[in-house]
């Protein structure tokens, strides 16, 4: 049985005590990349992402763990969404690809800007790149020096 985008979710979570850490964290990785606005339940997902489960690199496979051990201790990310938006999990080591869901959203008419902050390798739960969007998943508590891309690029000027 497939389950639709927005259910998956309340699917993960029924079976989830069911599963081996493994299990766990990598049929967390693909129900997190195949919905669409996991904004919506952000508590759930930060709950989620953050279970005491061992085995969290599983989350990630070899080239991402790779990947991300490579980053430097401080990482700039970037997002595009609402100013309420800023604290969710889901953000881009690539400023063109979340300047491009600034303007899928915007031809939705759906009004974000496009925002820049940095956060602590250690702070990062995940880098996945199945969507080949460089997407990290973030602890967003401890996302430092938040501002708008442009903002931050005139100050910087």
């Amino acid at each position: 049985m497939i389950l639709h985008k927005a259910d998956r979710l309340d699917g993960f979570k029924i079976i989830a005590r069911y599963l081996t850490d493994r299990q766990y964290w990598r049929l967390l990785a693909g129900v997190w990349t195949s919905t669409e606005s996991p904004t919506f339940r952000l508590a759930e997902w930060q709950r989620l992402f953050r279970s005491r489960r061992p085995g969290r690199k599983y989350l990630m496979d070899a080239a991402e763990r790779q990947t991300l051990a490579k980053l430097p201790e401080v990482v700039r990310i970037y997002r595009a969404c609402s100013e309420q938006a800023v604290g969710s999990l889901a953000w881009t080591l690539d400023r063109s690809r979340a300047e491009f869901f600034r303007h899928y959203y915007a031809l939705r008419g759906i009004s974000c800007q496009l925002w820049c902050g940095d956060i602590g390798k250690r702070h990062i739960l995940a880098f996945l790149n199945g969507r080949q969007e460089k997407e990290v998943v973030v602890n967003a508590r401890y996302l430092i020096n938040v501002t708008l891309a442009e903002a931050s690029e005139a100050a910087a000027a």
